[in-house]
């Protein structure tokens, strides 16, 4: 037997749209407000199933990162700025 696709087996190319949501860490309304503005990974429909091809998850985590410097200098949200003027 050979060993070469173990590696391809361990691990499903397409998880349940609940296991993105655990593995990515966001919730079901996320989730359909993404999928609504057109900014969620694809899907694949098998019967009443609902699909995440694995790789587009990855890609679609991949095209969200951001160095923390980039993120630093975006403008605080009003309550963020509300928090920060109560504290001096």
């Amino acid at each position: 037997m050979s060993t070469d696709n173990t590696a391809a087996l361990a691990e499903p190319e397409l998880i349940t749209l609940q296991n993105f949501f655990t593995r990515f860490s966001i919730t079901k309304s996320t989730w359909y407000r993404l999928a609504k503005a057109g900014g969620a990974p694809p899907i694949v429909k098998i019967g009443r199933r609902t699909l995440v091809p694995l790789h587009e998850a990855r890609e679609w985590l991949a095209a969200r990162v951001r160095p923390a410097v980039e993120i630093s200098r975006a403008p605080l949200s009003r309550s963020a700025e509300a928090a920060r003027g109560s504290e001096a």
